[in-house]
């Protein structure tokens, strides 16, 4: 899994900035007009960052699961190799509509959570003793 994460970090990190061209460049009337977009624009843009960063987080420190744990710590993978997509989604659907009601968001964020969580579950006894369990 460490190299799936790693495929996304790299490629969302790309999104990451491409999308930051694209508010400098081509958004720049909506900064001047419409304080909410802006700030939603931007926000979306850090949701994805954060998401990639996670991923990147992953491919560098994910250790095998203990015997009976793998399917847990597999599914926090998938949920978070997902959540970036969901991310960037919201950046171009939901910023420019304007309004503080984002589905996408939430859902992403709460993907995001059970991928994390996912993991700790998976890696329970590491967690609380600080060592492999």
């Amino acid at each position: 899994m460490n190299s799936a994460h790693k495929l996304v970090a790299m490629a969302f990190l790309a999104v990451f900035a491409m999308t930051g061209i694209y508010m400098k460049f081509f958004l720049p009337s909506v900064y001047d007009e419409d304080l909410v977009v802006h700030t939603l624009y931007r926000s979306s843009h850090i949701y994805l960052l954060f998401a990639a960063l996670i991923n990147g987080l992953l491919a560098i420190h994910l250790q095998p699961a203990p015997a009976g744990q793998e399917r847990l710590q597999q599914s926090g993978s998938i949920i978070l190799a997902l959540t970036p997509t969901i991310f960037t989604a919201s950046f171009f659907l939901e910023s420019p509509l304007g309004t503080l009601d984002r589905p996408l968001i939430s859902v992403g964020v709460l993907l995001g959570t059970l991928g994390a969580g996912l993991h700790l579950a998976a890696n329970w006894r590491a967690w609380f003793t600080g060592g492999a369990s």
